[in-house]
């Protein structure tokens, strides 16, 4: 099966579609049970469907690499992290809570160098591109040097483990991501390893299906209850064993519940345009948002403290933010496809 095949799956845009709405959520007064469900797997799936779509083989060297992957993830970090700067530096910092911080102008741009969430105040939800860079470079090298997939295993198996030490131990972040990448590369090696597995399943009947959906997310549940808070973007994860299992549960069941709902469904073009756009909704949603916040405040005279912990309002902000995001999302990839990795049509 080529790449382009691969692209044209659709239960993996609806699964973007959805696990984006849901870091939407996450971003807005949503109900912490529902938070402490979504945290256990959203990130780590985002990463499983990264790898579902590397191709190792593709790059004769780093530099390669580099030029043609790894560019297409720095041009859209450093783009999205100069447009929500400048809108925080402008607009962000004078109202709301950010109204009451101190931070000086340029912390946030020495957090752009950095690579982390702690030190980008401006806009937290871009660590997860220099991550993923991290994770995408450290697995390049390792599926080049390894010589085997069982190299290339046991290999990731140990850096992982690294990871998990050293988030234990030493709370200070590393540069870019550096630490939260050992850990989630679990993830994405599982996408790469086992993409045929996912991408061109086995038939099974319909019984079977529901099962696995609803024995998995089963356990995705009861690890959120066990586990204590899950917050991947500053390298937090509770409990080892609860989070790995919830993660991979969750990954397990909500793939095979998109591949049913792409039978049930078929194509959806609203549901395709969210998919596709994903790293316009991850680096915008948060200032969208604030606009649709700003009209119900300011405008509709609603007073915010009513919408916490609101399942209601929670989701009712969330499509509103990514309705208002669709005009940006198309001219973007109209006018400046380049910054999210696009050449113009």
């Amino acid at each position: 099966m080529t790449e382009k095949e691969y692209n044209r799956i659709l239960w993996v845009d609806y699964a973007k579609a959805v696990l984006i709405f849901f870091v939407a959520l996450l971003h807005t007064g949503l109900p912490t049970s529902y938070k402490e469900v979504i945290r256990m797997f959203v990130i780590p799936f985002f990463f499983f469907l990264s790898g579902i779509f590397f191709r190792p083989e593709r790059y004769k060297s780093y530099t390669e690499f580099f030029k043609q992957k790894g560019v297409k993830i720095l041009i859209p970090y450093l783009f999205f992290n100069l447009v929500t700067y400048l809108f925080w530096l402008l607009i962000g910092r004078k109202f709301g809570l950010d109204s009451e911080s101190t931070i000086h102008p340029a912390k946030p741009l020495l957090g752009v160098l950095y690579g982390t969430s702690t030190m980008m105040q401006h806009y937290v939800p871009l660590w997860f591109l220099a991550c993923l860079f991290m994770v995408e470079s450290i697995y390049y090298l390792v599926c080049k040097y390894a010589e085997s997939t069982k190299n290339c295993i046991l290999v990731i198996t140990v850096l992982v483990v690294i990871g998990c030490v050293k988030s234990y131990y030493i709370s200070y972040p590393f540069p870019w991501g550096i630490d939260i990448a050992l850990i989630m590369l679990a993830f994405y090696a599982f996408g790469n390893l086992a993409k045929d597995k996912f991408l061109t399943p086995k038939k099974t009947s319909l019984f079977t299906q529901l099962v696995i959906i609803f024995g998995f997310f089963g356990i995705v549940f009861l690890m959120s209850i066990l586990n204590s808070e899950v917050k991947v973007f500053i390298n937090s994860y509770g409990n080892f064993f609860y989070f790995f299992i919830g993660a991979f549960a969750g990954i397990i069941s909500l793939s095979i519940a998109f591949q049913l709902l792409e039978k049930v469904i078929k194509k959806q073009n609203w549901f395709l345009f969210v998919g596709q756009n994903t790293l316009i909704i991850l680096a915008l949603h948060l200032i969208a948002i604030s606009f649709v916040k700003a009209i119900f405040v300011y405008i509709l005279k609603f007073d915010l403290a009513d919408f916490q912990n609101s399942l209601v309002f929670s989701v009712s902000f969330s499509v509103l933010a990514i309705l208002v995001l669709v005009p940006v999302i198309n001219f973007i990839n109209k006018y400046l496809p380049f910054v999210v990795g696009k050449k113009r049509a």
